[in-house]
């Protein structure tokens, strides 16, 4: 009697333990105490049910996702589909494996053995269904808030459905596993909804690496018109120093005669007229301030070459400093290019705001990874510090605040990528610090 008793116990515990865990290898924003008390309150509520033999308790099964989806939409925040997704995928890892496991162990050991050995069987099974589903998790590579773009809503809507689906079979299964003639045909329901449940993990896996590959080919296509204009740029600058090299032939010419007549006037006017004009178009930002030669990752040198031709364009003065090679960062390349992205642009359009209109870059290797700093100068008005992040929030104008929100969700799903944000010296200044592992 003791040992059934703790086996219950050690089972309750274990299936908390299952919600806690996956939710945790999930959920970078996950609340782990507020979902075991949930998930506590709903086990005493099924409790007290069956103990008053109200036989509604799978209808209580039923009721799981709905707590998982209150969870994830007022505690966890999450758009609506997304915390509907969660909250079904979360549920049925947790309860399609322990069934699945369930019917093709009893039908090995038969229903006596079960029987017999009840309590510690069951508490097996949970323990081996919570190893299997964090194995299936890392095999498939479940990113759910992968699928919280607008993209993707039809194919989460579908997702949806077919969880709904598989939800109600699931529980109509286990009410069919306990009537006699109908057990077996119960449990072979229970075997395809957890087939159908890996299916839709495969069939999510799908998707994702069919988007990214139709985004790394569209990527590599604005690599290539990106370095066509930057490669443009560099002819253009280079007809602008062959012309150079001939004037600057006149100009010795010119200066070696004033040399030899020992005619000082004509000397220091072509110093001052000539050679002084000439050395500030050479310190044109132009000629000095960008070379992407060491940036070997394509994206990367895509992004910055583009924010360069953008700030020409709008006449912010855009410097870029790197004195190492820097290598291909471990980023995903549609995470690196957005994140760059929306830090480059947001401080070019800063900047031109400002008076001073400067933009300055800077890449270089630390031991803790790549640090990817973009400083701009700033309009004469206070900052928002704590505003700064949120959706919506724009120092810009309004409704044009979504950028700087989603560079920290995106860095906010890598361990070794950073985000740091500081005003130095009157210039706004931020540090993208991606470390060796990245996500």
């Amino acid at each position: 009697m003791f040992l059934n008793t703790l086996f219950s116990i050690l089972t309750i515990f274990i299936i908390i333990l299952s919600f806690l865990k996956i939710d945790q290898k999930l959920n970078k924003y996950s609340k782990q105490l507020i979902l075991g008390s949930g998930v506590v309150a709903v086990f005493v509520i099924t409790a007290v049910l069956d103990y008053f033999d109200l036989n509604i308790d799978y209808l209580m099964l039923c009721l799981w996702p709905l707590f998982l989806y209150l969870y994830y939409y007022f505690i966890c925040d999450f758009q609506r589909q997304i915390a509907i997704l969660y909250s079904f995928v979360i549920y049925l890892a947790v309860e399609s494996t322990d069934t699945f496991l369930s019917v093709i162990t009893s039908s090995v050991f038969g229903d006596s053995f079960i029987n017999q050995y009840y309590d510690f069987y069951f508490f097996t099974i949970r323990i081996i269904s919570l190893f299997l589903i964090f194995k299936i998790i890392s095999i498939f590579e479940v990113d759910l808030l992968y699928f919280k773009e607008r993209i993707f809503k039809k194919f989460v809507q579908q997702l949806i459905g077919v969880y709904l689906i598989i939800t109600l079979t699931l529980n109509t299964s286990h009410w069919l596993s306990n009537i006699a003639h109908f057990n077996s045909f119960g449990s072979m329901i229970a075997t395809i909804c957890f087939l159908i449940f890996l299916g839709t993990l495969v069939q999510m896996k799908t998707v994702r690496d069919r988007y990214e590959k139709k985004m790394e080919l569209k990527q590599k296509k604005f690599e290539q018109r990106q370095m066509e204009q930057y490669m443009d740029k560099i002819q253009d600058l280079y007809a602008e120093l062959k012309g150079f090299r001939h004037d600057f032939g006149n100009i010795i010419t010119s200066l070696n005669l004033a040399i030899e007549e020992r005619d000082l006037e004509d000397i220091k006017r072509i110093k001052r007229d000539v050679l002084e004009e000439c050395y500030g178009e050479l310190q044109k930002e132009e000629y000095t301030g960008f070379d992407l030669g060491n940036i070997r990752d394509s994206a990367l040198r895509s992004i910055l070459s583009r924010g360069w031709i953008y700030a020409e364009k709008l006449g912010v003065k855009l410097t870029f400093e790197t004195g190492e090679v820097i290598e291909k960062l471990p980023m995903r390349l549609l995470d690196l290019v957005r994140t760059v992205g929306i830090l480059v642009n947001n401080a070019i359009e800063a900047a031109n705001s400002s008076v001073e209109k400067e933009v300055h870059i800077a890449v270089f290797n630390m031991p803790n990874g790549v640090h990817l700093i973009v400083q701009n100068s700033i309009a004469d008005q206070p900052i928002d510090w704590n505003k700064l992040f949120d959706k919506g929030f724009s120092t810009k104008g309004d409704r044009r605040g979504m950028g700087l929100g989603i560079v920290k969700d995106i860095v906010e799903g890598y361990s070794s990528v950073f985000l740091e944000t500081e005003l130095i010296n009157g210039k706004f200044t931020q540090t993208l610090v991606v470390g060796e592992k990245g996500n």
